[in-house]
């Protein structure tokens, strides 16, 4: 009776949504380059701290002077000698969670080692503002899928 209705196709794109779809296709490229900017920039440039607020170190006062002042006495590190850390630093989204990971060896030290896995992890603040744009995301995917034009 209600063979290819307008109700009938609805429920038949209802069918089509399923958790993990929805999760991966929440996580685009500009969700992606958030998560990295949110690391890269709002903790690590910027205030130097890792995924629980903590500041992971402060420049001495010989930094400064082999520095030429270019790395201030007292501010934080931010982890960015010559760059390469934060440019390895990457996303991978799996069916229910995400991971992010760089490469963390320094000569012949490893910045995980030094300064713990939470360098590269998302502080609450910034937990929290990716919820909401997968929430967005998410909203969106499923209208696509539910309301076809």
């Amino acid at each position: 009776m209600l063979n290819r209705t307008s109700i009938y196709e609805f429920c038949e794109r209802v069918k089509m949504l399923n958790e993990v779809d929805i999760w991966l296709n929440s996580f685009d490229d500009s969700t992606i380059k958030k998560i990295i900017d949110w690391i890269k920039i709002s903790q690590l440039e910027n205030e130097g701290i890792d995924d629980l607020g903590r500041v992971i170190g402060t420049y001495s006062y010989a930094t400064e002077k082999i520095t030429n002042g270019r790395k201030k006495a007292g501010d934080p590190y931010n982890l960015h000698d010559t760059g390469y850390f934060l440019q390895t630093l990457t996303v991978h989204v799996f069916n229910d969670y995400f991971l992010t990971d760089a490469d963390g060896q320094k000569e012949n030290e490893n910045l995980f080692d030094k300064y713990g896995d939470g360098i590269i992890g998302l502080t609450d603040e910034n937990l929290g503002k990716l919820i909401l744009v997968l929430k967005d995301n998410m909203l969106e995917y499923a209208r696509k899928i539910l309301f076809v034009d």
